[in-house]
């Protein structure tokens, strides 16, 4: 990650609210169909009979969009384009995610120590 990147992550890091919903814009004519895109996000890219992308362009509701987003960087031959936030924003609100989770299992496991 480049330093402006760096810094406009930091920025974003820990202002950043729920995913919104994005576009997504796929090329059929360049799917291998490694499927890679199905395997991380199958609600969101469904696979035709050749187990490859089924769709064009689509719009995604904000409870998948962070799944279309890292399954479109999973695809091998980069044949999926999500319009939308930049990847910082993703990259911020995976980084809070994280740390949600990790706080929770430190106050399970402190509640754990004290009870046992």
């Amino acid at each position: 990650m480049s330093t402006a990147a760096h810094q406009r992550w930091q920025q974003l890091d820990g202002a950043v609210d729920d995913a919104p919903d994005v576009l997504v814009h796929t090329h059929p004519a360049l799917c291998c169909g490694w499927g890679d895109c199905h395997r991380w996000a199958p609600d969101v890219y469904p696979l035709d009979e050749h187990g490859h992308i089924g769709v064009h362009r689509m719009h995604v509701p904000p409870e998948h969009a962070e799944d279309a987003y890292w399954a479109a960087r999973a695809c091998p031959e980069h044949t999926i384009t999500v319009i939308g936030p930049p990847e910082e924003f993703w990259m911020a609100l995976r980084a809070r995610r994280s740390a949600e989770r990790l706080e929770t299992h430190l106050a399970a496991r402190a509640q754990d120590a004290s009870t046992g």
